[in-house]
């Protein structure tokens, strides 16, 4: 494939068809990693017990801050490289992408050794009782030998759509949940490994995924490749500036599913904790289309600003407004269609877990009415390198409104607010994310001079 033509792939002239079609290998990716996580997690909970479950779900927060490491990189380096292409500077964006790659190892190995050394209190604080702190302990001592690749696999999910390959980021995130999945059925029902098992096969899956994504950008034949590294503190900063909105979002994911465990615990003992790991788990499947839509078109935004390609910009940002706002109702009828058969893959029906979990639902799903906009949001701001607007919002989505909330209302209003909790902090949100974009228009317009001026973003959209 020529240089022209890897180029080409975010250069073109999308249709509103071409755009999902585009961005139809990113959502597949987050589909499957929410239905392979959820697999997992089930698996966990009806070969070992809920207890196994609720584990998984205390020791979550840990993973969340590394994912959040390599979506901060990732995302960062994706808003540069993909700009960078778009001015024609394909040798400076190659030399970008090996220092990333370089600086997201030296990332993962650091905040492991942390890790392994403080993980008991950690766990404790996280919420771990005397009871979880066996699963927990276990799960984390294992998970601390993979966490370097964990971390890579991750952000390659990222980079490679910007290379180019959102089919191979789909094919590695495939490969990675088919033998984690398989491997945790072996180790736990054959080997009885318990819940070491279930993190083993999860270290198997990201070193395959790790290993095949690092090898996908070696051909130079691509546009993208690896060029010389270079250490760059500028870089670095850029990137985890750009990034710092997606940190920000996945860290604090690890830091509100700490404060339900908390509190559900508080409430509703370990049972609890295990019915909102359920409905935090399922979350994953119906939130995963939206946001692998997001981070699909990401690089066709970043690119097209780079080029100042005006028609482009404004024509996607609407197809991306409709496709949102149809998944939006979508996701928010299918988990009330099927709340009991996916109680079922957790626990039986006479458990206490079960029927929190069926009750739960509805008021859980209100959630992803909002979802959809709020993400995009942050989405279209990053990719316009206005990171200043996309930690605003994800700040106040993420963190400082979930945070207020979980303290607050359950003692106001008794615990059983807490499943309603997340559809409140979206609402919130909502306005906030439409008003950040509003204010931050001039990143997406552009005269015919090629610079920026101010109008309205609804003018665009119509």
């Amino acid at each position: 494939m020529s240089e022209t033509q890897d180029i080409n792939k975010l250069s073109r002239d999308f249709s509103w068809w071409g755009l999902l079609i585009f961005a139809l290998p990113s959502i597949g990716l987050n589909v499957w990693l929410g239905i392979y996580q959820m697999i997992d997690t089930a698996i966990s909970s009806s070969l070992i017990n809920t207890n196994a479950l609720a584990a998984i779900d205390v020791c979550y927060p840990v993973l969340s801050i590394e994912e959040g490491i390599a979506a901060m990189l990732g995302a960062g380096a994706c808003a540069l490289i993909g700009k960078k292409l778009g001015e024609g500077k394909a040798k400076e964006a190659r030399e970008n992408l090996t220092s990333i790659v370089v600086y997201a190892f030296l990332f993962g190995i650091v905040y492991e050794i942390i890790v392994f050394l403080f993980r008991r209190p950690i766990l404790t604080m996280l919420g771990a009782t005397p009871i979880l702190m066996p699963y927990c302990d276990t799960y984390i001592k294992v998970h601390v030998f993979f966490g370097a690749l964990y971390l890579v696999q991750t952000m390659f999910q990222l980079i490679l759509v910007v290379g180019g390959k959102p089919g191979r980021a789909f094919a590695m995130t495939v490969l990675a949940g088919g033998s984690e999945i398989a491997c945790a059925y072996i180790f736990i029902k054959f080997l009885h490994l318990g819940i070491a098992g279930s993190a083993l096969a999860a270290g198997c899956g990201m070193t395959l995924s790790a290993v095949g994504s690092i090898l996908s950008l070696c051909d130079p034949k691509y546009e993208l490749h690896y060029g010389k590294f270079r250490w760059s503190l500028g870089l670095l900063k850029d990137s985890c500036w750009l990034g710092l909105a997606d940190l920000l979002m996945s860290a604090s994911l690890g830091l509100i599913a700490a404060l339900f465990n908390i509190v559900s615990i508080r409430y509703f003992g370990e049972d609890g904790c295990a019915a909102i790991s359920i409905l935090s788990y399922c979350q994953w499947i119906f939130a995963a289309g939206m946001y692998g839509y997001c981070k699909g078109i990401a690089p066709v935004i970043s690119y097209n600003c780079g080029e100042r390609s005006q028609d482009k910009i404004n024509r996607y940002m609407k197809i991306s407004f409709i496709v949102i706002g149809i998944l939006s109702v979508a996701m928010f009828i299918l988990p009330n269609l099927l709340k009991v058969q996916l109680a079922n893959l957790y626990t039986s029906s006479s458990s206490p877990v079960w029927k929190m979990a069926v009750a739960g639902f509805f008021p859980f799903s209100i959630q992803y009415l909002f979802y959809g906009v709020n993400t995009l949001s942050t989405t279209l701001l990053t990719s316009a390198n206005d990171g200043k607007r996309a930690t605003i919002l994800a700040t106040l989505r993420t963190i400082a409104l979930p945070i207020v909330l979980l303290v607050f209302l359950p003692r106001l209003l008794g615990g059983s607010i807490i499943w309603s909790i997340s559809a409140i902090q979206e609402a919130v949100s909502f306005g906030l994310a439409l008003f950040l974009l509003w204010n931050g228009r001039h990143n997406f317009i552009f005269t015919k001079k090629e610079t920026p001026v101010i109008q309205s973003v609804k003018g665009d959209l119509q």
